[in-house]
């Protein structure tokens, strides 16, 4: 649909009568935000400056850095944003209001970037355009509505405004840029029950924002031609799927929530196929270490996902280059495993390993003239540090394992009594073992020793990451505490880092403590970051940091 070009007083409503329809809690400035959005940002303003704490670093080395940048590229820009920082009541605007920046499409050429402000003082915000426009000579006239005032700035950007709230409006082709002034009026007149107000998803996402919130719904890609093919292989309506995303940051850290809300269709589909319908077997952490430096764990539906996967035109293709790449097929794997694994790595040890080496050895008899040298191979011993892996997967059965077994060059695996040795990635032994439930692939010969009998007594069955791993259907946690490390770690990255690399490494370990990734089901993915400084907000910690070595940062 076109924005209207004719008997444009016939679209104006009353601009008060839009305010006192919207609650105390409801933003003025949204308002302006279609009801069929697709796409919206959001920005806590005034969350991320009292986090940040800005005022403590207006004369720091970064900010007088960024003021330089600014000033040699663009000194009238320069003097505007300086006037700003140093008084940002000059803007009028409500800081304390999220900034909302939506796209929208009202025509199959008329695309727009919008940004709507909350505005604390009309005249001020009118005041400060005016004067925007006249120091950077930018070609402008202000026209008046009945109900805003709008400025369309180059040809390019709209700026539309009332007592209330602010709208800039960006063209993002050549053809939206003639109606500029129409989608300004459009938006800035809309009817409260014409505009995101009423939208549900828009209210489940608003309940829940952090400092930077995305929403992003599928129907904004319905005509991309990938997206039209999943819906012809596996008839379901696409459209009207959103992801929610909020990032904030904390005391001790900054975390992102994610969810995928779902249309009926989509939500039959997932349960008809039931791929994230698994728990990890508890049983499972009893034989990995109770403590590790990273560990992923994933546990899925593999009969549903198989399903899945066998509803797929070229499945075939699939199934054969499976077959081609490992010597069995993905049907065999699917019967013969749970869909629970668990990678870890909890140390790093200096182990013994064994290579061979060429040498010349004098041999007096080469030639009948005289002696030559003989290139032969000669067994040797070395140590190395290795990261100390842990590999676990759960079993139906150990028919699969028993024919790969059997089909490994001898060179590769030696049966031991009841496990097995291997050389599978190189130098290093490595060991397996199995049973009627589980298999553990390491290079902790202890491990093995541990898991042929019960397990670890203080496994990661009693550790406190257990019960968020078996909750989750994807666990992902890594320990950057550089102080948590062993000296072999330690060694081994001042043997392997330059100098540059060393300084980088520091700052980043001052700062991190870990980070965790957890999916729940189909629809939940949350990460979290933890630092080490949980005395302060850490978006206050990670700008000092910035500052206290803007210096080396800005050389690398």
């Amino acid at each position: 649909m076109n924005f209207p070009k004719t008997n444009r007083h016939t679209y104006k409503v009353n601009i008060c009568w839009v305010l006192s329809s919207c609650s105390k809690s409801t933003p003025s400035n949204l308002g302006v935000i279609p009801q069929d959005v697709n796409l919206v940002f959001t920005v806590d303003l005034f969350s991320i400056l009292k986090k940040g704490n800005f005022r403590d670093f207006s004369n720091s080395e970064l900010m007088s850095s960024i003021k330089k940048e600014v000033r040699r590229s663009n000194r009238r820009l320069y003097k505007v944003i300086d006037d700003v920082i140093d008084e940002p009541d000059v803007l009028g605007v409500d800081f304390k209001e999220k900034v909302f920046v939506f796209y929208t499409e009202k025509a199959e050429d008329e695309k727009y970037f919008c940004i709507s402000i909350a505005l604390k003082e009309e005249e001020r915000f009118e005041s400060f355009i005016k004067g925007l426009i006249n120091k950077l000579d930018l070609d402008s006239e202000q026209e008046e509505e009945l109900t805003y005032k709008y400025h369309i700035i180059e040809n390019e950007v709209g700026v539309g405004w009332d007592g209330n709230r602010a709208l800039l409006v960006s063209a993002t082709n050549y053809s939206s840029r003639e109606n500029i002034d129409f989608a300004i009026e459009n938006l800035m007149t809309m009817k409260l029950d014409d505009s995101v107000i009423k939208n549900e998803l828009f209210d489940k996402f608003r309940s829940s924002q952090g400092d930077i919130s995305l929403l992003i719904n599928s129907t904004l890609f319905e005509n991309d031609p990938s997206f039209e093919s999943i819906e012809e292989v596996y008839d379901f309506d696409l459209s009207d799927n959103a992801l929610l995303c909020h990032f904030s940051f904390n005391e001790g850290g900054m975390s992102l929530t994610n969810e995928f809300v779902m249309n009926e269709e989509a939500i039959d589909f997932m349960d008809d196929y039931e791929v994230w319908n698994n728990e990890i077997s508890s049983d499972m952490l009893k034989y990995l270490p109770g403590e590790s430096l990273f560990l992923t764990s994933l546990s899925f539906n593999q009969n549903g996902y198989y399903e899945l996967l066998a509803d797929e035109q070229n499945f075939n293709t699939i199934s054969k280059g499976f077959h081609t790449e490992f010597g069995f097929y993905l049907k065999d794997f699917v019967n013969s495993t749970t869909g629970d694994y668990i990678f870890s790595i909890n140390d790093f040890n200096e182990l013994e390993y064994t290579y061979t080496e060429q040498d010349r050895v004098y041999n007096p008899n080469k030639y009948s003239y005289g002696g030559g040298y003989d290139y032969v191979e000669i067994e040797k011993t070395n140590k190395g540090i290795i990261p100390m892996y842990h590999f676990m997967a759960g079993l139906n059965d150990n028919l699969l394992i028993e024919d790969i077994i059997e089909n490994l060059p001898n060179s590769d695996v030696r049966k031991k009594s009841d496990y097995y040795e291997l050389r599978l990635t190189g130098k290093y032994t490595e060991y397996m073992a199995f049973n009627d439930d589980f298999l553990l692939i390491t290079n902790d010969k202890r491990s093995i020793n541990l898991f042929l009998r019960d397990g670890y007594v203080d496994g990661l069955n009693v550790s406190d990451l257990k019960d968020e791993i078996i909750e989750s259907n994807i666990y992902t946690a890594a320990n950057l505490n550089y102080d948590d490390y062993t000296q072999n770690i330690k060694k081994e990255l001042r043997i392997t880092q330059t100098k540059d690399e060393r300084k980088l490494f520091n700052i980043f370990s001052d700062l991190l403590e870990g980070a965790l990734i957890e999916q729940i089901g189909h629809n939940k993915l949350n990460i979290k970051i933890k630092i080490k400084d949980t005395s302060t907000n850490s978006l206050n910690t990670i700008i000092k940091l910035i500052d206290d070595n803007y210096q080396f940062l800005s050389n690398l």
